[in-house]
């Protein structure tokens, strides 16, 4: 089940620019992006949001988000150009090679798609909000 992180984004922010990774921390934020990534993440949940339990027709949309439950991990992989159009009209986006991550590292790959979740647009909306609310 998806959890709100522990330690907030800003927070995690910081330290990761700290320790001078700001870089592959935003790479793991843009992972989510990453067309190959929200596929694997809808074959490991079933297709299902696993806030509602309803199916998610379409994981590369807008009606699916990626959730981050922990802001602590960040990416090594280098960042590459993928097909992964959207309403904005971008048709390319930069992300982190997942795949070849998934080759290479698969037990650093596991750790990091254990902390990921697809969900609803608006699943994901009230995760946030009901945790600001506690």
């Amino acid at each position: 089940m998806p959890i709100v992180p522990k330690i907030d984004y800003e927070t995690a922010k910081q330290a990761h620019k700290l320790l001078d990774r700001l870089d592959k921390f935003f790479a793991f934020e843009r992972a989510g992006q990453n067309p190959d990534l929200r596929t694997i993440l809808a074959y490991r949940q079933h297709n299902r949001c696993p806030i509602c339990h309803e199916i998610i027709a379409h994981p590369c949309s807008d009606e699916a988000q990626v959730h981050h439950s922990d802001y602590t991990r960040y990416c090594w992989s280098s960042l590459i150009k993928r097909y992964a159009p959207d309403t904005k009209g971008n048709i390319y986006r930069e992300v982190p090679n997942c795949e070849l991550c998934f080759a290479d590292r698969p037990e650093i790959s596991e750790q990091c798609l254990s902390t990921l979740y697809l969900l609803h647009a608006d699943c994901h909306d009230k995760l946030h909000k009901n945790s600001t609310n506690n």
